[in-house]
């Protein structure tokens, strides 16, 4: 398992028709495996003391880290699987597409080798 932090900026936490309100920005802490998996670890928000940016964590299972969580895996998942393809290229890693593990199950049941 490796981990990979996602940016995000203006993510809405409410989309209604067209219209997008509450955007937020910060990070994601993405885990993914050698098998191209993810899933979400943390989510940290920006934010501010002063003029000083800090980061705040938010506390996992609550429904602000649940609300950016279903953003992120609708809205970016795209992004996000771009991310970690690139970042398992780099770690020298193997993955299989979902059409090729289709493909080795379908064999595999029908006795083709």
């Amino acid at each position: 398992m490796n981990t990979l932090y996602y940016q995000f900026e203006e993510l809405p936490l409410v989309v209604e028709g067209k219209i997008v309100a509450g955007l937020v920005s910060g990070a994601a802490e993405i885990r993914y495996f050698d098998n191209g998996e993810w899933s979400i670890a943390s989510i940290d928000l920006d934010g501010y003391l002063g003029r000083e940016r800090r980061a705040v964590g938010l506390e996992d299972r609550s429904w602000l880290y649940l609300t950016i969580c279903d953003r992120l895996e609708y809205q970016d998942r795209e992004a996000i699987e771009d991310r970690v393809n690139r970042a398992l290229e780099n770690d020298g890693a193997a993955y299989r597409t979902d059409y090729q593990e289709h493909n080795t199950h379908h064999f595999a049941a029908s006795g083709v080798r």
